[in-house]
């Protein structure tokens, strides 16, 4: 019976660790723009996060979206 308590707390715990680094990993380009000061930003967030719906494809445009100099910025 212990054991399977200890299964099930480590299966918990893998799950939120999973969890955590999957919200991580989707939040990167949403940071990254912000600390760039770009001016789209909160797009940027936004098309991070569809990545979840879209199987990540909306989340490596916002990755190069939000290292790209907007036209028109400053050099």
């Amino acid at each position: 019976m212990a054991w399977k308590i200890v299964s099930l707390l480590m299966l918990f715990l893998i799950f939120a660790l999973v969890l955590g680094i999957v919200l991580k990993v989707l939040n990167f380009p949403g940071v990254v723009a912000r600390e760039r000061e770009h001016p789209q930003a909160s797009a940027i967030e936004t098309a991070a996060w569809l990545g979840l719906v879209t199987g990540g494809v909306t989340w490596i445009i916002a990755c190069v979206w939000a290292h790209a100099r907007p036209i028109g910025g400053e050099s």
